[in-house]
């Protein structure tokens, strides 16, 4: 008489519980991989934003604004700075958009604490009457800016260090998280750095 080949319900359970363990080890570290691209992304849409800015004001002979935008209409989340938008300054003191208005990628913000992005120490702005509306929120939002003059220097005090840092969202309020971007501005001639640990 053959025996039948096949699995016990014990060799089945065993097997089932060795794959939860392992997708219990492996699904945080899939996250903190995924988090880690959205930063990257989040980087480097930010230094090609600083980048447009600078070389539309030395090209265009004119003043340029990139403004870091807080919008509280924003689903995703409302108290983060997660907008991006860069504008030309016509003569009138009117603002044309030199692109549309971007947003970070969903779990990324802009440290809104000044020891780490000093370019928010100021107050927010609100919008004026003739400043833009954003797109499916009209004038629900506050900005920082950072303009750049036509020979590629900045707003930002020659003196001091001009810098913004990008964190996964919700980020404790006085502690900079283990993986961020942080980009450094110079004052001086508007190139931006980009470091990351």
């Amino acid at each position: 008489m053959k025996k039948a080949l096949a699995f016990s319900l014990i060799e089945l359970l065993v097997v089932v519980a060795i794959i939860c363990i392992l997708a219990v080890l492996i699904i945080p570290a899939f996250q903190n991989i995924s988090r880690g691209y959205r930063l990257q992304q989040a980087g480097s849409l930010l230094y090609g934003a600083i980048g447009t800015a600078r070389q539309t004001a030395m090209a265009e002979n004119r003043t340029t604004e990139l403004w870091l935008i807080r919008n509280a209409s924003d689903p995703d989340a409302p108290d983060a700075i997660r907008g991006i938008w860069i504008f030309r300054r016509l003569p009138d003191s009117t603002r044309s958009p030199i692109v549309k208005f971007e947003k970070l990628p969903i779990g990324i913000e802009i440290f809104n604490n000044p020891t780490y992005s000093s370019l928010l120490k100021d107050s927010p702005r609100t919008p004026g009457p003739t400043s833009p509306d954003l797109p499916g929120a009209g004038k629900s939002y506050v900005y920082w800016m950072l303009s750049f003059d036509p020979d590629g220097t900045t707003s930002f005090p020659p003196a001091e260090k001009c810098f913004v840092t990008l964190v996964p969202s919700n980020p404790p309020p006085l502690v900079l998280p283990s993986n961020f971007i942080t980009i450094q501005i110079d004052p001086v001639n508007g190139i931006p750095t980009a470091y990351q640990p």
